[in-house]
């Protein structure tokens, strides 16, 4: 939804929230728009192989696509699906998705649909699954089974070699250049040491990769059972959740006491705090930073991104969804009652409003803020393909894996959370506030 409110030089332009999933057994990629929740497909026709690079994303063939993410406007956000062009000789708007990245785990691939075209190509990976290419260009860089894919506030892209290599790539918007920023290069996996360089330490089964917003990097460590930090200004790795237990004990405890069994995926809301899917456990997660200053005093929230915890602070853990047990049930009640089965990509909306994908039940499921509620909002439990043109709630999934939405989801003007466009010329030039 938008609101416009110009004169010859300004426009005010409110974002909405919109969700991309990656439907990975019906090898494509869905959009859900706002406010309408109608149900498309953006990439992929549904056969399980490669090709249509260069050409339509519709018409392309994609294989397993379990990691999403979009720019916009030439200024990435992996939250945010909306690019804007304005043309100000009859200040129209024409508003499309913005660039999508997509983990295409089944063609060992990274690939991007351009938004001003809808053209599908190839951004990392030859298509042979593999581990090399480091320093050098990422379309000649072998990569096996990509994963998580989110983008940094540069545009810099990261995804997790999963069942691989075991390791963490980047790539260089600037320069298309391939590194790894964490794991060993390991087929093995492995657990060998925290406090060290990323670069040295083993991983096993990274997940997915996010960032904070200072940049640091949170790896879900699948299977050595934690969610492990790689600081930004030291390249060195800490674990921040999990003792590498394969259980879910510690609800109200220290993250770093508590165990979490398969994180999977992860995503920070607006405020800071830690959300993660937690896969063999069946549940979704949160961590927060309790902080008692006045040792008397009641604890009070506030924003996490784990930071160097005073004495009288801790960051605690706990489960927002989900009993443990894998099966279906519990719409339109708590969601810490709902049984949730294999709980893949999370994010969070502009309300604060927990978005998941209930994997093993063929559905995209919801969890309102000021209730805990939980409800299907994609999905009708059936494990095919249809729905597309129609309402999502009534469309069939296939194992949905990876999940994306835009950040605000503005539905009036509000100067703290929008964007005033300025004009010049026939296109948009400057981003002045947001």
């Amino acid at each position: 939804m938008f609101f416009v409110s110009h004169t010859s030089t300004y426009l005010l332009f409110l974002f909405s929230d919109n969700v991309l999933i990656g439907d990975s057994y019906n090898h494509r990629i869905r959009k859900i728009s706002a406010p309408t929740s109608v149900i498309s497909t953006i990439a992929g026709t549904g056969a399980n192989s490669f090709s249509g690079d260069n050409g339509a994303a519709t018409s392309a063939s994609i294989c397993n696509p379990v990691g999403v993410a979009v720019d916009v406007s030439g200024k990435q956000y992996s939250l945010l699906d909306y690019a804007v062009l304005i043309r100000s000789t009859d200040e129209s708007l024409r508003i499309c998705i913005g660039n999508v990245y997509i983990a295409d785990q089944g063609n060992q691939r990274i690939r991007k649909v351009t938004a001003s075209n809808g053209v599908i190509s190839t951004i990392a990976g030859t298509g042979a699954a593999g581990y090399s290419g480091d320093n050098g260009q990422a379309t000649s860089a072998n990569i096996k089974n990509p994963h998580g894919v989110n983008l940094d506030s540069a545009g810099n892209l990261y995804f997790g070699d999963y069942n691989g290599f075991n390791i963490i790539r980047k790539i260089t918007v600037s320069t298309g250049i391939i590194t790894t920023v964490a794991g060993i290069g390991s087929t093995s996996g492995g657990y060998n040491s925290d406090g060290i360089q990323a670069t040295a330490a083993m991983l096993n089964y990274p997940a997915d990769v996010i960032l904070d917003s200072f940049g640091n990097l949170y790896i879900t460590d699948r299977f050595n059972y934690r969610v492990r930090k790689v600081d930004v200004s030291t390249g060195i790795i800490t674990t921040v959740i999990g003792t590498g237990a394969a259980s879910s004990a510690g609800d109200g405890s220290a993250s770093t006491a508590a165990a979490i069994n398969g994180p999977n995926y992860s995503r920070f809301d607006s405020a800071g705090n830690y959300y993660i899917t937690e896969c063999e456990g069946h549940r979704v997660r949160k961590v927060i930073t309790v902080t008692t200053d006045i040792p008397t005093a009641a604890p009070s929230v506030q924003p996490t991104h784990f930071p160097s915890l005073s004495p009288h602070s801790i960051s605690v853990i706990s489960t927002v969804a989900g009993t443990g047990t894998a099966s279906f049930s519990g719409d339109n009640g708590q969601a810490t009652s709902a049984d949730i089965n294999y709980p893949h990509g999370i994010d969070i909306d502009s309300s604060g409003n927990v978005y998941f994908n209930d994997a093993g039940n063929n559905r995209l499921r919801k969890i309102t803020a000021a209730t805990g509620i939980i409800t299907t909002f994609a999905g009708t439990g059936s494990a095919s393909y249809s729905g597309d043109g129609g309402a999502a709630s009534s469309a069939s999934l296939y194992y949905p894996i990876g999940l994306c939405i835009d950040s605000s989801g503005i539905s009036s003007p509000s100067f703290s959370s929008c964007c005033v466009l300025q004009l010049n010329g026939p296109f948009l030039r400057q981003c002045l506030h947001r």
